[in-house]
């Protein structure tokens, strides 16, 4: 195996591993040698020291030897089980293998990469379907057994040209699924970031919730406590919301889906904890969602402002409902606002978002055109627009591409358009954008010059409208249309915002 560059610095009373490209197993092999007995993980309520984590992924390096897993290649993880794919993927990346989680059998035609593939579960947990799919595509099935085995350390085993990465799967402007490479030099900067603006330490209990790891907040807010020696919190069950009792809690991220799910639980369901630090990315919380977390949940809440690509570029405390109004930028993070030729826009003019990623994320995997159309000069276009005000805080004004965030996750709008349109027999475009008062809004025009049953739009929208402060209809016609007919949803955004059609508010 490679040398390891890995060095110490003490910290405030604790140690932290300090990344010099070290792989994330490094870190805990460390931690399970200066505090073996210590929580790294609470999976379901229970508790996995750093030395039994340590242990088993050894076993589950031997098991992988044996199976003459080791080098150049993918591992596709099929377990939504997020203890079994930590165990796996640290032990398969320690081999040289590069690991992918996918949710379902079905998602194995969407990992197009070259290269050996073979797919990886755990016997007595594998999907019914998995070993016939498998079968038909001619990918090699390995089922993981950790009894019996032997523990091989880090420093034995075979050697490797280096350890593996970690493909992220995201879907960015296109709404197609996109795959980002995390090699061990990514991590240590995107994980050291969080520790840092986040602000964890070796006394950290953090709650990750049952983000799974094919997305950039369940893979890297679950390893970064690692890096400093602290505990991550998995919690899978129904009641996600019993986490929150989970003693010592210091720090708990959820995306807005999440935390209406938690606040929907009764009263005294969980504890109020004073101390806990709350964090809400991927999306707008709504004025009375930010009452109830402070009002039962903690006081200390934060917004988070992030993409799989780039990482956080900001993360802002929520003191009032005005805080909710902009972002805080991380103060080492390169964020600029440009227009349409790449220049610089003028100081509180809206343009497109930029990040700076030059030398970590640079490319998606086998999607020239993807790549392309985000990744420039060693800049990410998540495909926000926003501008800077006078006090340097960032302010969204929506996005460039058709998918609409919804609860945290970006869902394409034909999902909403097609059963309204089946409906009410007209055209629509659905569209969100922020208020004035910066909160996030869905509009869905129709392509009429009246009014249909506002009762009947609203139970159909009910679902996806909840997580929007309003919902707003408009009726509109003509919409603006290309010369082949397709709906021009910048020109209907535009259309709309300077009041060519008129509106309802559902």
């Amino acid at each position: 195996m490679r040398e390891r560059r890995l060095s110490f610095f003490s910290e405030t009373c604790f140690y932290r591993v300090k990344f010099e490209c070290v792989m994330i197993a490094e870190a805990i092999f460390h931690w399970a040698k200066q505090c073996p007995d210590k929580p790294a993980i609470v999976h379901g309520g229970r508790a996995v020291s750093y030395g039994e984590f340590r242990l088993l992924i050894s076993l589950a390096r031997d098991f992988f030897v044996r199976r003459n897993c080791v080098g150049d290649g993918y591992a596709i993880i099929a377990t939504g089980n997020l203890l079994e794919f930590w165990i796996s993927s640290l032990a398969l990346r320690s081999l040289g293998l590069t690991t992918v989680q996918v949710p379902g059998p079905t998602a194995l035609d969407e990992i197009v990469v070259e290269g050996r593939r073979v797919v990886v579960s755990f016997a007595g947990s594998t999907w019914p379907s998995l070993a016939s799919r498998c079968e038909q595509r001619g990918l090699e099935l390995v089922q993981v057994v950790l009894a019996g085995g032997e523990a091989l350390d880090l420093d034995q085993g075979p050697s490797t040209s280096g350890a593996g990465g970690h493909l992220l799967r995201t879907s960015g402007t296109t709404g197609d699924y996109k795959l980002v490479l995390m090699t061990a030099k990514a991590d240590a900067v995107f994980l050291r970031r969080k520790t840092e603006v986040i602000g964890m330490n070796h006394e950290t209990v953090l709650c990750a919730f049952d983000f799974p790891a094919w997305t950039a907040a369940g893979y890297r807010w679950a390893a970064s406590p690692w890096t400093v020696g602290g505990t991550v919190v998995l919690e899978q069950r129904r009641d996600i919301h019993l986490a929150l009792g989970q003693p010592g809690l210091t720090h708990a991220v959820m995306v807005p889906s999440t935390l209406a799910s938690v606040l929907s639980a009764a009263e005294g369901s969980f504890p109020y904890n004073d101390q806990l630090r709350l964090t809400v990315g991927g999306g707008a919380m709504t004025d009375k969602q930010v009452e109830q977390v402070k009002a039962r949940i903690t006081p200390r809440l934060f917004n988070l402002l992030a993409s799989t690509e780039g990482g956080v570029i900001a993360h802002t405390p929520i003191r009032d409902i005005g805080d909710m109004r902009s972002h805080s930028l991380v103060a080492d993070r390169l964020v600029e606002i440009v227009d349409e030729h790449d220049a610089p826009a003028p100081q509180g003019t809206t343009g497109r978002v930029r990040v700076g990623v030059r030398g970590l994320v640079d490319a998606y995997i086998n999607n020239a055109p993807a790549t392309i159309e985000c990744f420039r000069d060693g800049f990410f276009y998540p495909g926000d627009m926003a501008f800077i005000k006078p006090d340097g805080r960032l302010v969204l004004q929506g996005r460039v591409s058709d998918l609409l965030n919804v609860g945290g996750f970006k869902v394409s709008p034909l999902s909403l358009e097609e059963p309204l349109m089946n409906y009410l027999g007209v055209a629509v475009c659905v569209l969100s954008m922020f208020s004035d008062c910066g909160e996030e809004e869905l509009h869905v025009v129709l392509e009429s010059n009246h009014a249909f049953d506002q009762a009947k739009i609203a139970s159909m929208l009910r679902g996806t409208g909840k997580f929007f402060s309003r919902v707003k209809v408009h009726f509109l016609r003509p919409l603006a249309r290309n010369e082949m007919g397709k709906i021009l949803r910048h020109e209907v955004r535009r259309q709309i915002l300077s009041s060519e059609g008129r509106d309802k508010t559902v």
